[in-house]
């Protein structure tokens, strides 16, 4: 595997993160999961926004623009002998004297891609959390490298034999699964939980609202009861039904699955690697 680091190309067994890396030692720094088809960035414009947004919040210096982030992603996957993968940026704050004050300018940066994900699964099981996301969270604004909220919530819906957790936030409030945004819909209105409940401005989320009608403000979970479809998306799996929640059996309507497929471009293409 070819991975870029640090601005250099290098095979992935040379590339190496100090021990002092604050990424590794504090999660102090972020990352952006992305998706490519046919040697091209779906998305990118989103992506390259949200990387910049994310930096400026958590005090790190941007990487690359827009244009530099698909001219990177084309490279890498032409680099490994791909056309539909994977690639996740990692911006970590780099090394530095102990304690949690950061050496000025210091920064260590990784890019990884993987083959082709797998085709999304036909529908997911939702677990609700016991662990809640903080609004006022950096962590929960942001996909920062503290992951931890997510990993023990998804550790617990796997324990109570779901896929993915469905999480609240603090007040209560409906937020998302433990890596993805929540829709829904109730007759014909489609609803998601607004930023400010502690979720993440996903690039699909970002690109269902440009093109639909949508409610969104603070939720109860109760209010989830009256769906008659409901839905997870991000950039890796694009739109995935809901097909229980907490043990039981949710109602879905495979026509409105299909609508905002086709709105957000998720339609699996022939392979062409």
């Amino acid at each position: 595997m070819i991975v870029w680091h640090d601005g250099s190309w290098l095979d992935d067994a040379k590339a190496s993160r100090p021990i002092a890396d604050r990424g590794g030692l504090l999660g102090d720094g972020l990352f952006e999961t992305m998706r490519v088809r046919g040697g091209q960035l779906v998305r990118g414009g989103a992506h390259a926004a949200r990387l910049m947004r994310s930096c400026q919040s958590l005090g790190l210096r941007c990487p690359v623009d827009e244009p530099g982030l698909e001219d990177l992603a084309a490279e890498l996957v032409h680099r490994n002998g791909m056309r539909d993968a994977a690639i996740r940026l990692t911006v970590s704050a780099g090394t530095g004297a102990r304690g949690l004050p950061r050496a000025e300018d210091a920064m260590t940066i990784m890019t990884l891609v993987a083959h082709k994900p797998a085709l999304p699964p036909k529908s997911v099981s939702l677990q609700t959390s016991t662990i809640k996301r903080s609004p006022s969270s950096p962590a929960t604004a942001h996909k920062t490298l503290s992951y931890i909220d997510n990993i023990s919530a998804r550790r617990e819906a796997k324990t109570a034999g779901a896929d993915m957790a469905l999480m609240l936030d603090t007040a209560g409030n409906l937020s998302g699964s433990d890596c993805a945004n929540l829709f829904w819909y109730i007759g014909d209105q489609i609803f998601t939980p607004a930023l400010g409940c502690g979720v993440l401005a996903g690039t699909v989320r970002e690109g269902i609202l440009a093109g639909m009608s949508v409610s969104e403000g603070c939720f109860h979970p109760r209010d989830l009861q009256q769906a008659n479809t409901m839905f997870l998306t991000n950039a890796l799996i694009g739109i995935v039904p809901v097909d229980r929640l907490d043990g039981s059996k949710v109602a879905c309507d495979p026509a409105r699955i299909e609508q905002v497929r086709r709105l957000v471009a998720f339609t699996e293409p022939a392979s062409q690697d």
